[in-house]
């Protein structure tokens, strides 16, 4: 398996443990609810698949590897480091938003 394949499967995980920081927390609410992240999320499952499509619409070999096809749009290759990654980002800042729920469940807990 790819590891952008594996990074969106195990991304489903770091979205649970999310939910749980943010059940932990109970009534202290927030600043960004839970059910934005998830919508983060989808969003950027829709990035990575339409970086795909385009590859595979170029015949390129691979969904999102790299494409060496002869009509391969230039900003495409600009920007689709920021578009295959974008799920590395989500995860990054989700385990962050997780760390603080967690940390501030424990405050209140003494």
């Amino acid at each position: 398996m790819n590891f952008l394949t594996l990074l969106m499967i195990s991304s489903f995980a770091v979205l649970a443990v999310l939910w749980l920081s943010y059940r932990l927390r109970g009534e202290n609410e927030p600043s960004i609810p839970f059910v934005y992240w998830c919508f983060a999320q989808i969003y950027c499952f829709i990035a990575i698949l339409g970086v795909g499509m385009m590859q595979a619409h170029l015949n390129c070999m691979s969904l999102w590897g790299e494409c060496y096809a002869n009509n391969y749009p230039f900003w495409l290759a600009d920007y689709k480091p920021l578009l295959l990654h974008s799920i590395t980002i989500w995860c990054l800042l989700a385990m962050c938003a997780s760390t603080v729920n967690l940390v501030k469940f424990f405050r209140k807990q003494r």
